[in-house]
């Protein structure tokens, strides 16, 4: 091997490098930032033998295509900022933003932090972690929802009844929001109102106490409640709310 050939070794490496990350906006331009679905788009950039893992969750080639059919039916004007990007090899490693618009009203934003591994000029496996940082509880799964078939029976059947509500403080101090049956509790400031979201088995409904310097809100039997302000998660009690024991009454035993 000769000194000019290994002095091209480096620079060939670093070209398919460049080459690899180049691939990966693109493929996250055409397929995912496109409002249009495009089947052959998504063959162009990955491989039929791709992996995707997302939070622990993994999906196939087809898998990701009924994925990308669901968002699609979902978000609309995806935006994707590319904070950080390192390729070495076939590895391509990114951290990126995911911002949209829901179809059926608010906004969403995933930060997340993904590797890439790229085969004979297309992606064959995704491997990431996502974190909701603007959106709501339902829009958790919607890094890898395949037309809400993800998840287990009861998680579809709690997820049917969603309840919303506003709490404002009108007052000129704080204020106490506490949230039973879990014994959570946020300080609400003056002039702020909080949006809380739950979800649970249908028949049943939030209830709300006012008092002075305190407002309680409390879930249902199966619920679970997430309370956000301008759309950022403030607090999640995700444990479903125990059942609630039926009062004996007292009268049928005089």
């Amino acid at each position: 091997m000769s000194v000019h050939e290994e002095e091209n070794m480096p620079r060939r490496h670093t070209r398919q490098e460049e080459f690899n990350k180049s691939l990966v906006e693109r493929a996250f331009q055409d397929v995912l930032a496109s409002n249009a679905f495009d089947e052959a788009a998504i063959a162009r950039y990955f491989s039929p033998r791709y992996a995707q893992k997302t939070d622990g969750r993994t999906l196939d080639f087809p898998g990701f295509v009924a994925h990308v059919r669901e968002l699609k039916h979902t978000v609309k004007n995806v935006k994707i900022t590319f904070e950080r990007m390192i390729a070495e090899g076939a590895n391509v490693v990114s951290i990126h933003r995911a911002e949209a618009e829901k179809i059926a009203g608010g906004r969403i934003a995933v930060r997340v932090f993904a590797l890439f591994v790229i085969d004979d000029g297309k992606i064959v496996l995704c491997d990431e972690l996502t974190r909701l940082e603007h959106g709501a509880p339902e829009d958790r799964d919607l890094a890898f929802r395949t037309r809400r078939s993800v998840g287990t029976v009861n998680q579809i059947q709690q997820s049917r009844n969603v309840q919303r509500l506003r709490i404002s403080n009108s007052y000129s101090k704080h204020v106490s929001l506490c949230l039973e049956p879990w014994a959570d509790e946020l300080s609400m400031p003056p002039n702020v109102s909080f949006e809380i979201v739950a979800e649970g088995p249908e028949g049943d409904y939030l209830q709300v106490v006012h008092e002075e310097s305190r407002t309680t809100v409390h879930g249902w039997s199966g619920s679970v409640l997430s309370v956000f302000h301008d759309g950022h998660l403030l607090l999640e009690c995700n444990i479903p709310a125990p059942r609630t024991p039926v009062p004996s009454d007292d009268r049928s035993s005089a």
